[in-house]
């Protein structure tokens, strides 16, 4: 696999902040402090090397009977080590070795040696399917989380301690040379904001378009995106669709003329026993063919609409809505499924949606919320996947909502009551045009305390389908530092990110960017609303003067210049240019597209050919192609 890497020589500015470590709703341990360094490592009243003059006495260590990530894992730290202090550590299974702290071994994993260590908990109720763990006794250094990603994150953040180690883009790690390095103290646990999987649906890290997707999704600490997210052991999910998955599981074609009172408005009729058996046979058998996944969704028809017969009616005025009789069914099924195999770890997951999407609780004195009665708690492996789609996106959610986003923090909140494993699907384009600026970079950053308050354990963010979306590459960082930590602040990762990704360019790129924020004000009094849906057409003529887009191309161009300024390598300078071009080709095009009247037929035609070609090249579609 090739891996990119730069080496830039100055000082890295870590940035690891403290977050709070009271408890949250679901009784998961919030986030730890990360600190900003350790002490250098002691044996004998002496420093640890880890590398000394590019050599090395350590070991990495893995189990005899390695998972795949484990093994990749410990490949992705020999080699960025590697890459960093010019020195190769050999990679070694724990067979016939024995428990010895004063050995020199970098442990990678569930090893022989983690399990002796017996002053080493990792436990994944409390770490979560991500969190990572860090631990140096004497000269040995454990590294492992409570599942195979957690493992590999605590590689990443072990580097990110060592050698600066930090991803920007799917195209783009950095890390700092050194000749030697010492060996830190690490007494380092850490549970993210969002304690599950990160996962971007979008084509963008996807498979169907770049190979490296799973890997480089990972070295971010997301997922790679696609049909239900993409991990190293396949589909999270059993089913090959994530959202609306009812009739993937009862097509109507086959069950409905026999069965029309399983059916409602184009939704499953979730009062219904007969189907629900059914239901669960048919899941059943989605499971043993889906041996890896960790996850099912249950998710009715995107339509708006739900079952009008008298049970269901009946549920949707005792529970206030249409979630209590959703809950009441997903916690059959997985009843169903756990009788089934009571050793299967799988977490069943609702889409709370539309009609679907009210929780069927009741709010408390103090502002909190309880469930109506225990027929709406959902069960131990039982989750509740919120979509927000009528939200603002221009706004948080939590304490700064607009009015809009009032109610789904209510019911951010009222979900938590019912679920210990919450997780959401939220938005990251204009619907109504692909290429659009979506102004939802502030807003995803400061959600994310709402998020980590109520226990997220899953985040699923949906995009356009272009390889290359606008701004994509800073909106896939805001996401992996700030579900990360909720803790950081949008103004301190923009700039970090334009200093790191733009380099020469990134005094024009932060231009272009608040630019960008400045016309979504404009925008917001054109529409007479500050609040932006998935569905408002944002970006067009009567929103966006053609001088703002000649405005805009001109700083981009002005990006161009300074990267030729530069004294990077031409290869360097491609690299730069590239970046800066993806921005500027969608720019171009909105603007050739909305003031065509300025170009003759001929100058029309001759640009948005050239325009076409680069968007082959980026893996871009136009308004009318998607």
């Amino acid at each position: 696999m090739k891996k990119i890497f730069s080496v830039i020589l100055a000082t890295t500015l870590l940035f690891a902040v403290g977050c709070d470590s009271s408890d949250n709703q679901s009784g998961r341990a919030k986030t730890n402090v990360e600190p900003a360094s350790f002490a250098v490592a002691q044996s004998g009243g002496e420093e640890i090397s880890l590398v000394e003059n590019g050599k090395s006495d350590y070991k990495i260590v893995i189990p005899a009977q390695a998972t795949y990530v484990e093994g990749y894992a410990a490949e992705e730290l020999r080699d960025f080590l590697e890459e960093s202090t010019n020195c190769r550590l050999n990679i070694i299974t724990d067979a016939g070795l024995v428990h010895d702290n004063s050995k020199s071994y970098l442990s990678v994993g569930n090893t022989t040696l983690l399990k002796a260590q017996t002053d080493i908990t990792i436990d994944y109720d409390t770490m979560g399917e991500t969190g990572p763990s860090i631990h140096t006794k004497d000269r040995t250094v454990y590294m492992a989380g409570a599942r195979d990603y957690g493992t590999l994150f605590s590689v990443y953040k072990f580097l990110e301690y060592e050698i600066a180690f930090e991803a920007f883009a799917n195209d783009y790690v950095y890390y700092e040379p050194h000749a030697s390095l010492p060996l830190y103290d690490f007494e380092y646990e850490y549970v993210p904001a969002v304690k599950g999987p990160v996962v971007l649906a979008t084509e963008t890290l996807g498979l169907k378009y770049n190979p490296n997707a799973i890997q480089e999704a990972a070295r971010m600490y997301m997922y790679a995106s696609g049909t239900g997210g993409i991990g190293f052991n396949g589909s999270l999910y059993a089913i090959s669709s994530w959202t609306h998955t009812t009739f993937v599981i009862l097509p109507p074609a086959t069950y409905q003329a026999e069965h029309p009172d399983w059916y409602g408005n184009d939704q499953l009729c979730y009062s219904n026993e007969e189907m629900t058996q059914e239901y669960i046979k048919r899941m059943i058998t989605k499971l043993e063919s889906s041996p890896n996944a960790i996850y099912a969704m249950i998710g009715g028809s995107d339509l708006r609409s739900s079952c009008d017969c008298a049970d269901c009616s009946a549920s949707y005025s005792k529970y206030g809505g249409g979630g209590g009789i959703f809950v009441q069914f997903v916690n059959k099924v997985a009843d169903g499924i756990k009788q089934w195999n009571p050793d299967r770890d799988i977490t069943i997951y609702g889409l709370a949606y539309y009609a679907y999407e009210q929780p069927p609780v009741k709010q408390n004195e103090d502002g909190s919320y309880s469930p109506i009665d225990e027929t709406v708690v959902c069960r131990p492996n039982v989750g509740m996947c919120y979509a927000t789609i009528d939200a603002c996106y221009s706004h948080p959610f939590g304490e700064d909502a607009c009015e809009t986003n009032e109610v789904y923090t209510e019911r951010f909140k009222g979900w938590a009551a019912c679920t210990d494993h919450l997780s959401t699907y939220l938005y990251n384009q204009d619907y109504s045009d692909v290429l659009a600026y979506f102004n939802n970079w502030d807003s995803m950053v400061n959600s994310v305390p709402l998020l980590d308050e109520v226990g997220l354990d899953y985040y699923i963010s949906t995009g356009g389908k272009n390889v290359t979306n606008p701004f994509g590459a800073l909106r896939y960082y805001l996401h992996s530092k700030a579900l990360w930590n909720s803790s950081y602040e949008t103004e301190e990762l923009v700039n970090r990110f334009m200093t790191y990704y733009y380099k020469d360019a990134a005094s024009y790129m932060k231009e272009f960017y608040e630019i960008i924020r400045q016309q979504a004000n404009i925008t917001a009094t054109v529409q007479q609303t500050e609040c932006v849906g998935v569905y408002d057409k944002t970006m067009n003529a009567s929103n966006w003067s053609r001088a703002t887009y000649l405005r805009m191309l001109n700083v981009l161009e002005n990006a161009f210049n300074a990267i030729e300024r530069s004294s990077k390598t031409a290869t360097e300078k491609a690299i730069l240019q590239e970046r800066v071009d993806k921005e500027y080709v969608i720019m171009r095009y909105q603007e050739v597209s909305d003031y065509k009247q300025y170009y003759s037929d001929e100058e029309y035609s001759k640009i948005m050919s050239e325009i076409e070609e680069k968007f082959a090249k980026y893996g871009i579609m136009s308004k009318e192609s998607a």
